[in-house]
């Protein structure tokens, strides 16, 4: 679909799609076909724009609109109760696009993990300005224009978040499998041999022990659950009196004596962050025993990379030339 869709000018925006809902809704012209709509918008101005070209090939491939078999275009019934505001008309539209997007194989071009970080400043999903480049500059409006998209800008870069009423679905449609695609067929059968199936449990055992630990002062951000490409997991605080985010965990579970896989990512990540990135161990066997503590590693670029009380086996080596 976004490929088909890229030759288009312009995409549409709520305003437009808004009337033209309402037009399809109300009979009382008689039916309307895709040639009768074009012919009702020439010549119009709509939010500075006059160009029209990609809006109903859109709405159709996104399911919003379906054309009849007299070629009438419909809303389907279920719709109309989005037609008499504007505002809601405009979050369903947008629901309908993210859910179509995100079965669309270019997507995973745009919204790959080199593109995708996590924003601890604004609490949502960052999306690097060059993700969609000149080739897909169209769907970047029209995600812009409903407000899907929000622009962000530094004194270095412009970069673009995920609206926050919005991040629900965006995780739903897209993250989970962001996520999927982001393990290879080797990774994921290690994974599975090493029941890592219990990560996300880990993960929120860690949430909840650190929000305990800071007294539910501070808001603990699960940063995994939004970004893969972090080097962490979860984004704390070292106190209560820390401003900012600074404690940077990345979580490990095992079973038996402590044991666990660190990424590439991860470990420069550590090696960056230094003794503001933690390792918290957790034993699945014991984490749901009350008063069970995980085992917390600060520093553990130079704890256990240069400690010979960790054994480092390496399975692999990427060779190149």
């Amino acid at each position: 679909m976004l490929e088909e869709l890229r030759i288009y000018k312009n995409l549409g925006t709520p305003e437009y799609f808004f009337e033209l809902a309402n037009l399809l809704a109300n009979h009382a012209n008689g039916f309307w076909t895709i040639k009768k709509i074009q012919k009702y918008f020439f010549n119009r101005v709509i939010n500075g724009r006059s160009i029209f070209d990609g809006c109903l090939q859109l709405a159709i491939k996104i399911n919003f609109i379906e054309v009849a078999n007299d070629d009438s275009l419909v809303i389907p019934n279920h719709l109309h109760r989005y037609l008499n505001q504007r505002d809601s008309f405009s979050e369903k539209f947008a629901e309908y696009i993210l859910a179509t997007i995100s079965k669309d194989e270019v997507c995973y071009e745009i919204f790959s993990p080199e593109h995708l970080s996590y924003d601890l400043v604004n609490k949502s999903i960052k999306i690097t300005n060059n993700a969609f480049g000149f080739k897909y500059s169209q769907l970047k409006q029209l995600l812009l224009d409903f407000n899907i998209l929000v622009p962000v800008s530094t004194e270095i870069s412009i970069y673009y978040i995920i609206a926050q009423e919005y991040m629900s679905l965006f995780q739903k449609d897209l993250m989970a499998e962001v996520k999927r695609r982001t393990i290879s067929p080797d990774h994921l059968k290690l994974i599975l041999e090493l029941q890592n199936q219990f990560g996300q449990d880990a993960e929120r055992f860690v949430l909840k022990y650190e929000i305990a630990r800071l007294n539910a002062m501070k808001e603990v951000i699960w940063v995994a659950d939004y970004s893969v490409s972090e080097g962490y997991d979860i984004a704390s605080f070292n106190s209560t009196n820390s401003l900012l985010h600074d404690r940077f965990i990345e979580v490990k579970s095992y079973s038996g004596k402590p044991a666990f896989y660190w990424s590439k990512n991860e470990v420069e990540t550590s090696r960056i962050k230094g003794k503001n990135y933690y390792l918290y161990l957790v034993n699945r066997n014991h984490m749901n025993e009350y008063g069970y503590s995980p085992t917390i590693i600060q520093n553990p670029f130079d704890e256990i990379l240069s400690s010979s009380n960790w054994e480092k086996d390496v399975e692999k080596y990427f060779v190149y030339k």
